[in-house]
């Protein structure tokens, strides 16, 4: 009974994790089809989605016909033909009753601000006074038309005084149009950066006596620090002009405007940054479209097929340049001449997410991108903040979250900043001999597995709680407090604002990062000080963060993969946590955190014709070299200099001494994969699925050997050279043609420590 119940805890902590995993990739796959794609610069060129509104911007349709030049300076403002040409545009969520909880036609608001520039005003911490300026355009697509937006009660007092006649009423608005456009107690005017509706007339030139639609535009022009250029924010409401007074002769006439709805549809356009962050906008789009359909296929098609060549085999003299053009193992099986040189192996299922979001190319791209469009970023995530103080729906959550995105890839980023920062100074206090080495070793190995776990999915979840709290509490998405009045009109030119680094942008980012940061150094420490410790003890997680770099990439999903489960009681059993996976799914990983193209293996030699003809290939190292890598475990010999400069001891030998063990061809260690095996097996003998393993790798792109523990590599004198050398030999090399079976497939796992 009691092996019963261990078992179905056992089942329970599995099955909570799992769960866990899957829910997280499920939530990450759906918000990017639904967020991520929309605004995919590919796709959108691909679709044309925004050609209608760039047409409009070339031809006119949006223009600065009815702005009063006697107020704007026009020359000074970004010219709408550059903006169709060359800015970036964004959708954003249809403005009206069931996104904003308001009635936000355009149509009834046209010419209702009563200034041109407001400054956006705040009293706070960082300082008092504008910290954005925005000028307000309005636009109609009619040409030859002057618009008159009244008050309503001046209407009715004009009706009334014209013997209750609206006809009469409406000669007189034609009759003196110009002069009571310039008649403040007449026109409708508010202090907001929407303007209040009133009741809009039309004198317009050249029109039959019939009504016609029309388009208005509220266009805000804005930006966040000074010398920054603007972006623009277009409202657009389609609109009806009904005809009240026409002339037969199609000379002036007289319409009233009505709003065909209660909406309007909102763009953003942002101006390219510079040449550098257009490239890397497309180079990212491209490739997210690329691995996002290819994640999606593979899921579809359940594959579980790992590709590998043999790195002797791989590519012919003429193109060996591919490998660095083009470092992914999919376009170096197309190259290759003999396709029977390709080695297929099994590894384990992805959920679609999984495939794009932990690819290393995918992680510091969209790194790039959310930095080369930073001021994109922030434009998303105060708008979207604020649809979502407005009205919570599922389509301004959507928004949302595309913004939060991009956040989030941002605080990857910082976190490798912070990351390497640590080390460095770790590494300099040691050289200053203020640390010792395992004082630093163990701060350092502290830094990387509290990372390990840190990954994008965890930020952006942390993310959305910071900022649900942030919105409770503060009843904004800000820290900053708005003045009073917080929109503040200015008449005597553009309002001083700060520079980059004291702009709102600058104030949020940094607020929120900080949060983000002390949060996720406490979940680490979590990691850290709970069994997810053993996790990144392993030499193969260990060798994932080396290739990946940067933080951002999913460690619980590579641990699930390599057979790494924390939770279990049994996960230290042989002194090391180790994996239990298969070659094809430790390929997998290889591929996903570094250039596939460079993930060669030191024994793949027995993939070719005569691998099991010839005896096994020794691999010789130099003896510092061997140490620097990881073949001899350098943990095993320390050295600690004295005051001058010198050393106590002599490190390496001290090291090799303690690590350098010589083929034995006595009795190895029991088989661990079956717990009713007693008879001792002997190495030459044993297979690959009960050795105890550990993965070294010579360089970022050198080799990657796989090293049996029991058998880690002799010391030897080179006759040739004097120098002492490490000789291994590569534990594939020592396989039998038994396991070659086993080894293709995914049913054993490797135990690499």
């Amino acid at each position: 009974m009691g092996k019963k119940e261990k078992l179905g805890r056992k089942c329970c902590r599995f099955s909570i994790v799992k769960l866990i995993l899957t829910a997280l990739n499920l939530a990450s796959t759906i918000l990017t089809l639904m967020s991520g794609l929309r605004e995919n610069p590919a796709l959108v060129f691909l679709t044309g989605r925004y050609d209608p509104l760039r047409q409009r911007l070339r031809e006119g349709s949006i223009n600065n016909e009815i702005a009063d030049h006697n107020i704007y300076r026009i020359e000074g403002l970004t010219p709408y033909e550059d903006v169709g040409n060359d800015f970036r545009f964004m959708w954003l969520p249809r403005r009206d009753m069931s996104t904003v909880g308001q009635k936000r036609s355009v149509c009834m608001n046209i010419n209702s601000v009563n200034a041109s520039i407001m400054g956006i005003t705040y009293d706070d911490f960082w300082g008092k006074g504008a910290r954005r300026i925005q000028i307000y355009v309005f636009s109609i697509s009619a040409a030859n038309c002057k618009v008159l937006n009244v008050k309503p009660t001046w209407l009715q007092n004009c009706i009334k005084t014209n013997n209750n006649l609206t006809v009469a009423c409406h000669n007189s608005i034609l009759t003196n149009f110009e002069s009571l456009q310039h008649n403040r107690s007449v026109v409708v005017s508010s202090m907001n950066d929407f303007g209040v509706a009133g009741i809009p007339f039309l004198k317009c030139y050249g029109r039959p006596s019939e009504n016609f639609d029309f388009q208005a535009d509220l266009v805000t022009h804005q930006t966040y620090w000074s010398g920054g250029s603007y972006h623009l924010q277009f409202q657009t409401s389609d609109c009806k002009a009904k005809s009240l007074l026409p002339n037969p002769n199609w000379d002036w006439s007289l319409y009233q405007v009505e709003g065909v709805d209660d909406g309007s549809d909102v763009y953003l356009a942002l101006p390219p940054s510079s040449k550098v962050s257009s490239a890397i906008t497309i180079i990212y789009s491209v490739v997210s479209v690329v691995l996002i359909f290819y994640g999606i296929v593979s899921a579809l098609l359940q594959t579980h097929a790992v590709r590998y060549i043999p790195d002797e085999l791989r590519y012919s003299d003429d193109r060996k340049l591919a490998r660095y053009f083009a470092p992914f193992m999919p376009i170096t099986a197309l190259l290759t001449e003999d396709v029977r040189s390709i080695i297929t192996f099994k590894g384990s299922l992805l959920i679609a997410s999984d495939v794009w979001m932990n690819h290393w190319l995918y992680i510091i791209l969209s790194m790039a991108d959310a930095v080369a469009n930073i001021r994109y970023t922030y434009a998303a995530f105060q708008i979207a903040t604020w649809y979502l103080l407005m009205k919570v729906t599922a389509e301004n959550f959507i928004f949302l979250t595309a913004a939060l995105t991009r956040m989030a890839w941002l605080m990857c980023l910082v976190h490798t900043i912070i990351r390497f920062f640590f080390k460095i100074a770790i590494h300099t206090l040691r050289s200053m001999q203020v640390i010792r080495s395992t004082t630093r070793d163990k701060l350092q190995d502290y830094i990387d597995g509290s990372s390990m776990f840190l990954s994008f999915k965890i930020y952006n979840l942390l993310l959305c709680l910071i900022l649900f709290c942030i919105m409770q509490v503060q009843g904004t998405a800000t820290f900053m407090k708005r003045a009073v009045p917080p929109k503040q009109a200015t008449y005597g030119g553009i309002p001083k604002i700060p520079r980059i680094w004291g702009s709102e942008m600058m104030c949020d980012f940094l607020t929120i990062f900080a949060i983000l940061a002390a949060c996720g150094q406490v979940i680490g420490a979590i990691f850290m000080f709970t069994r997810f410790r053993h996790v990144t003890e392993n030499r193969v997680m260990r060798l994932l963060q080396k290739r990946y770099i940067v933080v951002g990439w999913d460690g619980l999903m590579a641990a699930s993969m390599l057979g790494l489960d924390p939770t279990s009681s049994d996960i230290m059993a042989t002194g090391h946590p180790r994996t239990n996976c298969s070659l094809g799914t430790l390929l997998q990983l290889l591929y996903q955190s570094g250039p596939s193209a460079f993930v060669r293996l030191g024994g793949d030699y027995i993939f070719s014709g005569y691998g099991f003809s010839g005896t096994p290939i020794e691999f010789r190292f130099p003896v510092k070299r061997a140490v620097a890598i990881g073949l001899i475990d350098r943990t095993k010999g320390s050295t600690y200099r004295s005051k001058d400069g010198g050393s106590n001891v002599t490190d390496i030998d001290n090291i090799v001494a303690k690590s350098a063990v010589k083929p034995v061809n006595g009795i190895q260690e029991e088989d661990r994969t079956s717990a009713t095996e007693n008879s001792f097996i002997p190495a030459a003998k044993r297979s690959i699925f009960q050795r105890e393993l550990k993965i070294v790798t010579d360089g970022y792109f050198g080799k990657v050997y796989i090293i049996d523990e029991a058998e880690p590599g002799t010391l030897t004198t080179n006759k040739e050279t004097g120098m002492r050398e490490y000789v291994v030999t590569d534990a594939l090399a020592m396989i039998s043609i038994v396991d070659i079976k086993w080894l293709l497939g995914n049913k054993k796992g490797l135990f690499i420590a």
